[in-house]
């Protein structure tokens, strides 16, 4: 354990290169004395999502190097600390030691913990991973904050019937500190252009005398944002070629707030596929997939939905880590024969443009399957910030 920076911050700039805007410049709010701890932070879209609606993010907790370094760089003001959050790991330490006083913790702990892809075979990796479930729960008791935001994927709503989800709302109003309050919340309701449903717990103080109240959607089904309304923007592309200017103008708001100002694209770099992959996609029309292949086209292995086309006229299908691999789901480009980009697939994710991703190829992949849809998160936490701006 340790204390400030991680080692080897000084790898990472203290500021944002000048040719990358920052990713909140024309999204977020006037900052508030409302400040946040993000717990297992990813690349930071929870954050995001948080400081868009109004709150300031102090102290960012992530175990993974790199995605530590895609963190930083896109919140260079923000105490980062490089370290596994486990049953002997302690806050208040660290809030003392930068003189902060909490207002919301908020955090999303490693969804593979629940995930219904996850195999038997990794059960023992499963395990540690759904103990973080419990250690922000822990810490939640530790530091009694007056507002957190707990967010997870739909396998932890559905896990044991629905048990460990009442478990987990149990131990948080445990003492009577807590009105705790939870949804599912199907993400293309709230203008992302994705279908993945996410899976919010959100608890105020007993003290505030004020329960939270979820958003309602703010896009029906006719208003849904599209594949092609995220992407159909950017600069066509085939097998292998990249691109970092944009070739046409934004035509639709979603487009015109992802590029949030920025003047060049990075990671609009499509992958190479096999010769299968290359026979499937030229047989494939949008929204189809394995199932509707011919004999003679069809790959000998995989599920009914894998190496499918999204359709562009409709949102996408859950965003995963291996969205860069047409073998693993639909995740074809819905009218160019290739994977999506890992920048489109941010696009999906609402990640802006000018959100500086690290790693490599496949790194940045997992990095943007793992996130939270910063504009979900944001509207979840909109009603909060009111909250405690009203009550404090």
């Amino acid at each position: 354990m340790h204390s400030g920076k991680p080692p080897g911050a000084e790898m990472v700039p203290n500021g944002r290169d000048a040719s990358f805007p920052s990713a909140r410049m024309t999204l977020m709010v006037a900052s508030s004395d409302l400040v946040a701890v993000d717990l297992f932070s990813g690349i930071g879209a929870l954050s995001l999502g948080v400081e868009r609606a109004g709150g300031r993010v102090a102290i960012a907790v992530e175990v993974d190097d790199v995605t530590a370094k895609t963190y930083q760089v896109n919140n260079p003001d923000v105490h980062l600390y490089v370290e596994e959050i486990n049953g002997e790991w302690r806050l208040t330490p660290k809030l003392r030691a930068h003189g902060i006083e909490v207002d919301i913790l908020i955090g999303g702990p490693p969804c593979r913990g629940w995930s219904t892809l996850g195999t038997r075979s990794a059960s023992d990796r499963r395990d540690r991973f759904q103990a973080c479930t419990w250690d922000f729960v822990r810490l939640v008791h530790e530091v009694g904050p007056p507002a957190f935001i707990f967010e997870n994927v739909n396998g932890l709503h559905t896990a044991k019937r629905g048990e460990i989800l009442q478990k987990l709302v149990r131990e948080l109003e445990r003492a009577g500190k807590y009105v705790v309050t939870h949804a599912l919340l199907r993400s293309a309701d709230f203008g992302v252009p994705q279908l993945r449903h996410r899976l919010f717990v959100v608890g105020v103080h007993r003290d505030l005398d004020r329960a939270y109240e979820f958003p309602s959607p703010s896009h029906c089904l006719e208003e849904w944002v599209t594949v092609d309304d995220a992407i159909d923007d950017l600069p066509p592309l085939e097998q292998g070629e990249s691109a970092s200017l944009y070739s046409r103008d934004p035509h639709n708001p979603y487009q015109l707030a992802l590029r949030n100002g920025s003047d060049h694209l990075t990671w609009h770099e499509a992958p190479r596929a096999g010769e299968t992959v290359q026979r499937v996609l030229s047989q494939l029309r949008p929204g189809q997939a394995r199932s509707d292949l011919a004999d003679d086209v069809r790959p000998a292995s995989g599920f009914h939905n894998t190496y499918g086309r999204m359709n562009g006229e409709a949102p996408a299908p859950a965003v995963t880590g291996s969205i860069g691999r047409v073998s693993s789901g639909r995740y074809a480009h819905p009218w160019q024969d290739r994977a999506l980009t890992p920048r489109e697939a941010a696009r999906l994710q609402s990640l802006p443009d000018t959100y500086r991703l690290e790693g490599y190829r496949w790194q940045v992949y997992r990095q943007i399957g793992d996130a939270v849809p910063p504009l979900l998160a944001e509207k979840v936490a909109r009603p909060v910030i009111d909250l405690l701006r009203e009550r404090l």
